[in-house]
């Protein structure tokens, strides 16, 4: 390879090549031979939505997506709510056919905002991760300052690959502007791209207190996520149980797990440090090894003044 040879090279911020394709010269590569692959550029370039740059890419190590759809099965939120969000994310992405619904100026209005809001861990990223899979479409994960700074890019580049982007702890976003704050102007320009984004946009908060009404008026779906039911919680600990292998519970405890006051990423971190426990003693999770794991995290959670949780265990 010769190493004067001019490599292409991309601005991060430049949009260029958001609209720019490559054209094929109609050559058919199976009847190309080794000598004419010596010309080719062993990268090509492309969007990581893991770095949220863009990049050059191996041409060697590039393989088709391995998409699952197993998370957005067991995603434990209500039916009427799952379905609601699936419909709204495949019309937003133009998954499938629908009327356009601009507003009175062409091109302006035609994207989906999503809320999703409720007390920490209760999956509000993971139902949006879930989607993505589900839909097969990619996520773009952006934190909050960046998108209020960069909004315009960031909406060209989701919407050249209908990908869903994701803007977790957005209560930077939503909170109510102060007269005179720095970053007012900068807010404002965000409401303007918002108008004109051709796609999905998901923002998760926790509780805000006082909400910025121009940017409430553009949300479309507004889904709060509430503490679970004994039987969604039920289901939870089943499914992560049952990843973890053979798991030795009766349904005695089981009943007694699903009485505890956690979340679903509590209960991950549980059945974690159980499994954890249980292979190091060379045997299956048990009750025991859940409460072990229980009690180590109600000690961390009194040593920082939090209420206990665990009474339910033990009765």
């Amino acid at each position: 390879m010769n190493p004067t040879y001019t490599r292409p090279r991309i601005n991060p911020r430049n949009d260029s090549y958001v609209d720019s394709q490559a054209e094929s010269n109609g050559a058919n590569p199976s009847e190309m031979k080794d000598v004419d692959f010596l010309i080719c550029c062993p990268t090509v370039l492309g969007f990581c939505f893991d770095k949220n740059s863009w990049m050059g890419f191996a041409v060697a190590d590039l393989s088709p997506v391995e998409w699952s759809s197993a998370a957005f099965k067991n995603l434990k939120i209500p039916s009427r709510q799952r379905d609601m969000l699936l419909a709204l994310t495949k019309t937003g992405l133009s998954l499938v056919p629908s009327v356009p619904l601009d507003d009175f100026v062409i091109d302006k209005g035609r994207g989906l905002n999503v809320l999703l809001y409720g007390d920490p861990g209760l999956g509000k990223t993971f139902t949006v991760e879930a989607l993505a899979e589900h839909l097969e479409r990619p996520l773009y994960r952006v934190p909050a300052s960046e998108l209020i700074d960069h909004s315009s890019s960031i909406f060209k580049v989701a919407s050249h690959f209908r990908a869903i982007v994701l803007v977790d702890q957005a209560e930077v976003i939503l909170q109510g502007r102060l007269v005179g704050e720095a970053r007012n102007h900068s807010v404002t320009a965000f409401l303007r791209d918002l108008e004109y984004l051709e796609g999905v946009l998901f923002l998760t908060a926790n509780r805000v207190n006082k909400f910025d009404d121009a940017i409430l008026n553009r949300i479309h779906y507004k889904l709060e996520y509430e503490g679970l039911s004994r039987e969604f919680r039920r289901a939870l600990w089943e499914n992560f149980l049952s990843n973890v292998g053979s798991a030795r519970l009766s349904r005695d405890e089981l009943h007694k797990l699903e009485g505890l006051n956690v979340t679903p990423r509590e209960i991950k971190t549980l059945v974690i440090i159980a499994h954890a426990l249980a292979t190091v003693s060379g045997d299956r999770v048990s009750y025991t090894h859940l409460e072990q794991a229980a009690t180590s995290d109600e000690e961390f959670a009194r040593a920082f003044n939090r209420t206990g949780r665990l009474e339910t265990m033990y009765n």
